[in-house]
């Protein structure tokens, strides 16, 4: 199930719904996930995105972005949703530190060179093309 909160000051609702939907179907095939996209009004980052236990996954999109930043920061964040799912990426707290453990690597820092990260922005730049293909 796909979950849409908040509104962007650029894009349409439906669109991003839309989008999640297409994006997700084929980076996980038959997987059963339930996504709210919630948006915010954010500082520091353009996107995040959250997961606990039995329950949905959150990605937070910027409410203040244009509709080509808006959707490379969807696209990205759907990749740590299919990161997740597939267990590639896990999150942990360990003591006062943020651990990270990237197919069966552990890390204990998040940077943009992150092999996570990388392959995030591997697959944002494919949908973006993929998207700009289907509009023109």
């Amino acid at each position: 199930m796909i979950r849409v909160y908040g509104n962007s000051l650029g894009v349409d609702c439906s669109l991003i719904r839309k989008l999640t939907q297409q994006t997700l179907a084929d980076l996980i095939p038959n997987a059963d996930v339930s996504v709210s996209i919630i948006f915010k009004d954010m500082d520091k980052h353009y996107g995040l995105c959250y997961y606990r236990t039995n329950r949905p996954y959150r990605v937070f999109l910027s409410r203040n972005l244009s509709l080509r930043q808006t959707l490379l920061t969807l696209f990205h964040e759907l990749a740590h949703v299919k990161q997740f799912v597939r267990g590639e990426l896990a999150e942990f707290i360990q003591g006062r530190h943020r651990l990270y453990r990237w197919k069966q690597k552990e890390f204990y820092l998040e940077t943009k060179n992150s092999p996570w990260e990388k392959d995030a922005n591997r697959i944002m730049y494919r949908y973006w093309r993929k998207y700009n293909g289907k509009r023109g």
